[in-house]
């Protein structure tokens, strides 16, 4: 497929383009046409059955127009460049992975509206197509406004993702770098800053990309991290990545410290200590949908503490752990 200036074929299709710019993309596109290698728009069909697909589209009939030269488009190039032109609209360029770049779509033309969670809880956020999105602690996530024709979502954090199937308008969700697109599956997405970043797989197929440095089809129990400009793939990941969207909370001997930490990040209260304990008080063990009272009672078999709870405070009192 030879090449053609992008800039050209965007101001085409935003009906941006001089008379010699139309002309040219029409020579373009019928070379195109004649090798059988068509605008491919990642649909997975032939050039055949994708242009039947775009005509069935065109209501009316596209009749000849004549340049400043006198010369005639062809109807059949004329009808085709309708029929991509619709499938843009149709699309907001979102499938155009030829001709678009998420930037210049969404800094220049595109409108969000904001979800955010801070700590304490798990919020769910039902989207129009009947997927859903959970967000974790201290995340945010941006839909796009003309959601229903342009499944597209920027996350910031930690979220769990159960997506609609739908062929013809596939998912994408916009990170700090790389680009996590689907049709109808359910993973996991952490992005907490531009340094690392993962996906993890739950069911079904997830196609993550970077411009420039990797492409990759992931499966279920695959996990895909890019840290430091470092890509690193997992075959068969611990599931222990969606132990929050199970409402798991997990300790793996941890020193008080970290429990504390996990405790308030979960339950959204703040916890104060009123001794020093040992360093050798560690916690391990797992806990599934509990009140914040029922956990401190199950940890007061493995720690020896007493509490007391007021509100969204709660005091702690540690007693000597055995060394």
């Amino acid at each position: 497929m030879d090449t053609f200036d992008r800039a050209i074929i965007r101001k085409v299709l935003l009906g941006k383009a001089s008379q010699d710019e139309i002309e040219a993309f029409n020579q373009w596109y019928k070379r195109q046409s004649e090798s059988q290698v068509d605008l491919r728009l990642l649909l997975g069909e032939s050039g055949d059955n994708l242009e039947q697909k775009l005509w069935g589209k065109i209501k009316t009939q596209t009749q000849l127009k004549k340049t400043p030269s006198g010369k005639r488009f062809p109807i059949r190039l004329i009808t085709r460049f309708a029929a991509v032109f619709l499938f843009f609209l149709l699309s907001i360029g979102g499938i155009f992975s030829l001709i678009l770049s998420y930037p210049d779509q969404t800094e220049e033309t595109q409108t969000w509206k904001a979800f955010e969670n801070t700590k304490g809880m798990i919020k769910t956020i039902q989207l129009p197509d009947g997927s859903k999105v959970q967000l974790f602690h201290d995340s945010k996530i941006w839909v796009a406004s003309d959601f229903s024709r342009n499944r597209t979502i920027k996350l910031q954090g930690e979220a769990f993702f159960e997506v609609e199937r739908d062929s013809l308008n596939p998912f994408r969700v916009y990170t700090h770098s790389i680009t996590t697109k689907v049709l109808g599956t359910s993973f996991l997405i952490q992005a907490r800053d531009s340094l690392s970043e993962a996906v993890q797989v739950r069911t079904g197929k997830v196609s993550v990309s970077l411009p420039g440095k990797f492409h990759q089809e992931l499966e279920p129990g695959n996990r895909l991290e890019w840290t430091d400009s470092i890509l690193k793939i997992e075959d068969k990941a611990d599931d222990q990545a969606f132990d929050w969207v199970d409402g798991v909370l997990r300790f793996e001997n941890e020193t008080l410290a970290e429990m504390v930490s996990k405790l308030e990040n979960w339950y959204g209260v703040t916890i104060s200590l009123e001794k020093n304990p040992s360093a050798s008080c560690r916690l391990t063990g797992t806990y599934q949908n509990l009140s914040l009272e029922e956990i401190l009672k199950l940890i007061s078999f493995s720690i020896p503490l007493d509490y007391r709870i007021q509100e969204n405070h709660v005091q702690l009192h540690i007693q000597s752990c055995q060394p």
